[in-house]
């Protein structure tokens, strides 16, 4: 269950044997090393990962066609018809309110997007990214279509699809079709931007549509927007060098955190797919016997949605068209099995608000639902803003214990070696 990689015979993958100096991949090292191994888990991962990738782009273009097209004549008609809102396109009342507002204008976006463009295109041009230049484009590209059937899924089930395991196989596909660029830091450039062309598009739709309900003024929400990113940028580089300069023992295992807070699980990750994909190769890879039904993912991703459409054609009455096999997909993707805590209260509260409240209390359901998960959020924030203050910013203290908690993990989450 382990998220690192191992050799044949289950001990740790010697990675810096298969770099060369200036971190390029050395085929003769590999060749007597043999392939990198991974868990069942992470084969499971991967495998639904891709699975849920083409399940949304096949499962819009099925059960979203129609929405999506009532969609782009509207957008159409706003972009040939001068003064055009969006707002007067629709007779809702929040609509009708906002009627009063000035839109955003498109200039506004694309003087914003040239900008960032300019100064990620001049930085990846230094070479100190590690990715070529060209795959830089196809990154924001790729990460522009992705935007419409994720958008869309995300508009109506609030639910955000990761794609950060389909865009480091893409990339790699491409590194290896090239010479050069093989350093394993490129796969998390690429996906940091293609993710980020589809992430930061969504919490701009998220908050223009806050901001919708709540009658705010969308150049308002514009610029909350891009104030809110520049006072991150400090913030998060100041974050990342405390982590760098007080943590980097514990995240490269020279040390074991007593808290079990820091285990870098998560740059594991990142370092597997990554010797996966630029290292190893794609075509290599999937050439591995434990590898080849990986692909397929994709195949099962695009059909399924093809079944459930002909189901829903012919058991209307059992609305197959809510049985969303992107959602499932990617949700058994996720392993559970090293995270034991909250999933059950989730069950739990999920069942008593979204099931019995909504069937039987419904009128203090719409009343409260949204401010209370709302009080929800902000509160389970500020509990772990206290809880790493408290026990991990400075002095170390460890978590009390109670017959709840675990003596060996703060969490009850075991670290996967």
């Amino acid at each position: 269950m382990s998220n690192r990689l191992f050799l044949v015979n289950g001990t740790t993958y010697p990675i810096n044997d298969v770099l060369t100096s200036d971190a390029k991949f050395n085929e003769t090292a590999y060749a007597e090393i043999g392939v990198p191994y991974v868990s069942t888990h992470v084969l499971w991962s991967m495998f639904f990962d891709y699975a849920s990738y083409t399940s949304a782009i096949s499962w819009m273009a099925i059960f979203g066609y129609k929405q999506i097209r009532s969609s782009l004549l509207k957008f159409h008609e706003r972009a040939t018809k001068k003064d055009a809102k969006i707002s007067e396109q629709y007779d809702d009342q929040l609509s009708i309110l906002q009627r009063s507002y000035e839109e955003v204008p498109f200039l506004w976006f694309a003087i914003l997007f040239g900008v960032s463009f300019i100064a990620l295109v001049t930085i990846v041009a230094t070479g100190n990214l590690y990715i070529p230049i060209w795959t830089y484009f196809v990154a924001v590209g790729t990460g522009a279509v992705v935007v419409v059937p994720l958008g869309w899924l995300y508009a109506l089930s609030n639910f955000q699809l990761p794609i950060g395991t389909t865009n480091e196989l893409l990339y790699g596909l491409m590194v290896n079709a090239v010479n050069g660029h093989k350093n394993p830091t490129g796969a998390s450039v690429y996906g940091s931007i293609a993710g980020n062309a589809w992430y930061r598009a969504q919490l701009n739709l998220q908050d223009m549509k806050i901001g919708h309900y709540m009658h705010i003024p969308p150049k308002a929400v514009f610029f909350s927007q891009v104030f809110g990113s520049f006072l991150g940028i400090p913030v998060n580089y100041a974050v990342i060098r405390w982590v760098l300069d007080t943590k980097f023992d514990y995240l490269t295992g020279e040390k074991e955190d007593p808290t079990h807070q820091w285990t870098a699980q998560s740059l594991a990750s990142n370092l597997t797919m990554s010797v996966q994909y630029v290292l190893i190769g794609p075509r290599r890879l999937f050439q591995t016997h434990i590898y080849k039904i990986i692909p397929y993912g994709f195949l099962v991703g695009a059909v399924a949605p093809v079944i459930f459409f002909i189901l829903n054609r012919y058991f209307p009455q059992a609305k197959f068209r809510l049985w969303n096999t992107t959602i499932y997909f990617s949700a058994m993707s996720t392993f559970y099995g090293n995270i034991s805590t909250g999933y059950f209260s989730s069950f739990v509260g999920g069942f008593v608000v979204m099931f019995w409240a909504y069937r039987y209390r419904y009128e203090m359901w719409a009343r409260w639902n949204y401010i209370l998960a709302a009080a929800f959020d902000a509160g389970f924030n500020f509990n772990m803003l206290l809880i790493f203050l408290f026990f991990g910013a400075g002095k170390i203290i460890n978590m009390p214990h109670w017959w709840g908690n675990e003596k060996a993990s703060s969490e009850r989450c075991f670290a996967l070696d």
